[in-house]
């Protein structure tokens, strides 16, 4: 039991009561006895009053005797600062100050008040007053200091801070529809409870239009921003819409393709062979070719041309050999022969159908005579001889030509009677005379007795398809690029293509082939190292596999290693090998599924 009793004494202790009401013995001269020294406190049960041991003094002292109590210590109110609060986003904070005042409205410091809230899984507070949103809602938070209580009315209510669209950006031809939706975010990035407010804008209804529910319909080609707007936060998308194209051609790093209304666009590596007159630009995406010309026909190798719908036989790129037919190789850009813009052949010969390779072009005229330029060291030109020539020079033999396709160092065309004959280079009996007699001058009939509706050159090899449809190719094998998985590493004779399908055009590249089934199927077979045959593998094929999406194909072309193909409503995709930006998509790295053409991700 505590007492005073028999204990040193001081005479007379006032004592200050603090916030919460507990009586602190305080001497005017030493200040407050907490700093006098160790002390104990204690209810002295013989005099019935507060006894505080202090520095070896004790005291006995009634408790709540007004005489003993300092009136400007003691707490009259109780507020809560601020009273009302509003937070806009889950996770955001706010402290809230306890303010006490004596009866003469002065502030009186001393103990922390407690803190509570009505409602924790809307609003949390901690011991320092710091409230955290939890939920949207309401609650009360509440201080507590002794007797006395104030509090502070707090709204948790998100607003709209960020909004994002997804996908970020899209590829569309006229008549296509891209779906967006959008998703809207507070300022700590948590999700708005709803977002079905969301109203959607473009910004350029004259290339496309969007509905409320994010469906957007292209109209026109052009860049247009697709806008999600919600309590005045607007998320912004990009849809492309593409012209739709009629054809895509490409045998070396870089693609050509003509819209559905005669634009020319190329894309790929740098150099004057996109034709747009840049010389050291990578085209990651297609660029227009230059000269307003309205386009029939393009084919691109190392070198491009072109056929107007007004007859013209343009050509541009690299021309050191004649490749660009214009009877001249002091044509010069950055010091080397070239044209970065397309310009015309000699001749004044108006072509209806033109074909470029690895150095030398062919081209026939709307009554069936064909022509050739460029490198002819092999017999390419078919003009007799082996001596380069930088304007057209007809092709030997009087045969009425379809159509003709240059491969790298040879040449192959269908008579209008269906008959093909090839010429040149025959290293990998690619002539397919069933001979190996090497540098044919002229034109060799290919052997089988077959009748052909169109056929392809590439590289060491050449694929056809006949009147009936069916697939035969010929020349190098070793990557089974024939189709034709028993047959030999060459042939000098046409093999037919595995798999009996029905085609409607074929393409050989270098070490792969592609072609298109009547009803739209495509169909890629031979290696497949950087993904070219576009099954979404990299996996090597002897037999026809059919390449990925699920799409319906107008048209195809197996570059040296790389794919381009156009939808049958003129969506352009490419895929394979893609170090110079040939697959069109934005980016250089490799593809082995058909992606879409303009630098956007979606297939």
């Amino acid at each position: 039991m505590w007492s005073c009793v028999n204990r040193p004494t001081i005479s007379r202790v006032p004592f200050h009561l603090n916030m919460s009401g507990m009586a602190r013995p305080f001497d005017p001269v030493a200040g407050s006895l907490d700093r006098m020294g160790p002390r104990s406190r204690g209810w002295d049960g013989v005099t019935k009053r507060l006894a505080v041991y202090v520095g070896g003094l004790c005291a006995v002292v009634l408790l709540g005797c007004s005489e003993a109590t300092d009136p400007a210590q003691r707490v009259h109110t109780l507020t809560v600062t601020p009273p009302t609060v509003v937070l806009n986003a889950l996770g955001a904070s706010v402290t809230l100050r306890a303010v006490a005042k004596n009866a003469e409205g002065q502030e009186v410091y001393g103990d922390s008040p407690g803190w509570a809230s009505s409602d924790t899984s809307i609003a949390t507070v901690n011991s320092a007053g710091s409230v955290v949103a939890v939920r949207n809602g309401s609650v009360t938070v509440s201080a507590t200091l002794g007797t006395l209580d104030a509090s502070a009315s707090v709204t948790v209510e998100q607003a709209v801070a960020v909004i994002e669209v997804t996908p970020s950006g899209a590829n569309r031809v006229p008549g296509e529809t891209a779906t967006f939706s959008a998703a809207a975010f507070d300022a700590n990035g948590h999700p708005m409870p709803d977002s079905s407010e969301i109203r959607w804008s473009t910004s350029d209804p004259g290339i496309a239009t969007a509905d409320g529910t994010g469906a957007v319909l292209a109209h026109s080609d052009g860049l247009v921003d697709i806008e999600a707007n919600l309590d005045t936060v607007v998320g912004v998308a990009t849809l492309r819409v593409a012209p739709p194209f009629a054809s895509l051609g490409g045998r070396e790093a870089h693609v050509c393709g003509v819209t559905l209304d005669g634009r020319a666009y190329c894309w790929g590596s740098q150099g004057p062979q996109i034709g747009d007159g840049s010389f050291s630009i990578q085209h990651l995406i297609p660029s227009l070719v230059a000269g307003q010309h309205l386009w029939e026909a393009v084919s691109a190798g190392s070198h491009t041309c072109g056929v107007t719908r007004s007859g013209q036989t343009l050509c541009w790129g690299g021309n050191a050999h004649g490749e660009l037919g214009v009877d001249s190789t002091t044509e010069q850009c950055f010091s080397i022969a070239c044209s970065t813009i397309p310009i015309a052949i000699a001749g004044g010969l108006s072509l209806s159908q033109v074909s470029v390779a690895e150095g030398h072009t062919c081209g026939i005229t709307s009554g069936g005579v064909a022509y050739c330029w460029g490198v002819n060291i092999s017999g390419a030109l078919g003009d007799g001889t082996s001596t380069n020539r930088s304007k057209p020079e007809l092709v030997t033999g009087g045969l009425a030509f379809a159509a003709v396709s240059s491969g790298d160092t040879f040449t192959c065309g269908i008579t209008t009677t269906g008959q093909a004959y090839c010429w040149g280079s025959n290293a990998n009996w690619q002539l397919g005379d069933g001979t190996t007699v090497n540098n044919r001058l002229v034109p060799v009939p290919v052997v089988g007795g077959l009748t052909f509706q169109s056929l392809n050159a590439g590289t060491t090899h050449v694929c056809g398809v006949t009147v009936e449809g069916h697939g035969y190719c010929w020349g190098r094998n070793v990557e089974r690029q024939l189709g034709s998985p028993g047959g030999p590493d060459f042939s000098a004779t046409p093999l037919p293509v595995t798999g009996g399908r029905s085609l409607s055009q074929i393409s050989a590249a270098t070490f792969h082939s592609c072609a298109i089934t009547t009803d739209g199927e495509a169909y890629c077979w031979g290696a497949n190292w950087n993904g070219e045959l576009g099954d979404s593998t990299t996996t090597s094929s002897a037999v026809p596999v059919r390449v990925a999406g699920g799409f319906r194909w107008a048209s195809i072309h197996a570059g040296r290693m790389a794919t381009c193909g156009a939808s049958d409503i003129g969506v352009a995709r490419c895929w394979g090998i893609n170090p110079d930006g040939e697959v069109g998509d934005g980016t250089k790295g490799s593809r082995n599924y058909p992606l879409r053409v303009w630098g956007t991700p979606s297939p």
